[in-house]
């Protein structure tokens, strides 16, 4: 409409709409599919190029990375897993490579899901259909719709991988592109900030989405982030496998701390509650102290010898570069020697504190030091 402002992709160049126009009239605004002509001010029509998109500022993307799902169309010598193609979308082409996920080759009618990285950046979101062609001999090789603009590595040996692009597929063609990225996309958890971005909407509209979304049960919120419910299983082995290494490396620790396990997962730390309950609800899990562990694990160590763990390295940080003398930590704690004993090796054997002679330093306060 005029007065707009808008962003013209890909160069993310700024402008307002002056005017539109439909076969030489006036008209309030320009409709999706048809003919019209639109007046940007202050940019020349120089700058603009053949495949520029007019969009909504901060809605769109530009990428050089699509996963998509793709229909052959190519008849006799079937599409190589791997092979350079000219990509087009819209008034959009770039050459690209692209690389089969789920099939060594596709032919006619054979349908598979794929990568395609592309020479240059184009204008895309999820839901954009494109063709493909070979460069030579010239022919249509396929088209489809693309799934996720979010560059991922992906492992075809993931058993998770396939389950998901289906059901991402399915979205797509159901015409839900927000939730076919979410399932597409690399990660399973978004912050509130990406989960607004990838619906591709301004925020009123993406705030009703996202209400949406959660309504219809595939959304899940987790204060500060959102899970996607199919997705759930992606955690589950992950945190498997993490608190697996974790208790191996500290057997007397009753779990791993909140900011560690979103430290590993890239999320905030607030978001914790919220998925140590889901994990918990699932089975395998178990939250003691505040801590996530295994439910099948115990701990090395009693819960008086954690507590005493717990207060002589409340004792050795609250002393800073002080580091306490073996006697002052012994009379403060008021344990027995054998007791003493099993907390200095504890800590140190769990690299939390370091021994120089008569003195416990905290493991940061010695890295510091040296």
């Amino acid at each position: 409409m005029p007065g707009n402002q808008v962003e013209i992709l890909p160069g993310k160049l700024a402008s307002h709409v002056r005017g539109v126009q439909s076969y030489r009239m006036e008209q309030p605004k320009a409709i999706s599919g048809a003919c019209a002509a639109i007046n940007l001010r202050d940019l020349s029509h120089e700058v603009l190029q053949r495949g520029m998109a007019i969009c909504a500022p901060g809605v769109y993307e530009e990428s050089a990375f699509a996963l998509v799902s793709l229909r052959g169309v190519l008849e006799g010598t079937p599409l190589k897993r791997a092979c350079e193609v000219k990509f087009h979308s819209g008034t959009a082409a770039a050459h690209a490579r692209i690389k089969l996920i789920d099939a060594d080759h596709l032919g006619v009618g054979g349908q598979a899901f794929a990568m395609l990285h592309l020479e240059n950046p184009l204008p895309l979101a999820e839901g954009d259909r494109f063709v493909i062609r070979l460069p030579s001999p010239s022919a249509t090789a396929g088209g489809g719709m693309v799934l996720s603009i979010a560059e991922s590595r992906i492992k075809r040996s993931d058993p998770l991988l396939l389950p998901r692009l289906e059901l991402s597929r399915a979205a797509a063609e159901a015409g839900d592109y927000f939730h076919a990225a979410f399932l597409a996309g690399p990660e399973p958890i978004l912050s509130e900030a990406g989960t607004l971005r990838l619906t591709r909407c301004k925020p009123e509209q993406a705030s009703a989405m996202l209400a949406g979304a959660k309504q219809n049960g595939w959304l899940v919120p987790l204060d500060g982030a959102h899970l996607a419910k199919a997705r759930l299983p992606e955690i589950l082995e992950f945190a498997n496998g993490a608190l697996v290494r974790y208790h191996e490396c500290k057997p007397g620790e009753a779990g791993m701390d909140a900011p560690s396990f979103c430290r590993m997962l890239g999320i905030d730390a607030r978001s914790y509650a919220a998925l140590a309950g889901l994990l918990v609800n699932a089975g395998g899990f178990a939250v003691r102290r505040g801590r996530l562990a295994l439910a099948s694990f115990q701990p090395a160590c009693t819960e008086r010898q954690r507590r005493q763990l717990d207060a002589a390295l409340a004792l050795i940080r609250s002393e800073s570069k002080r580091a306490p003398a073996l006697g002052f930590l012994e009379e403060k704690l008021g344990v027995s020697q054998a007791e003493f004993d099993f907390v200095v090796k504890e800590l140190c054997a769990s690299g939390q504190a370091v021994l120089v002679e008569n003195h416990l330093f905290d493991k940061s306060v010695y890295d510091w030091c040296k």
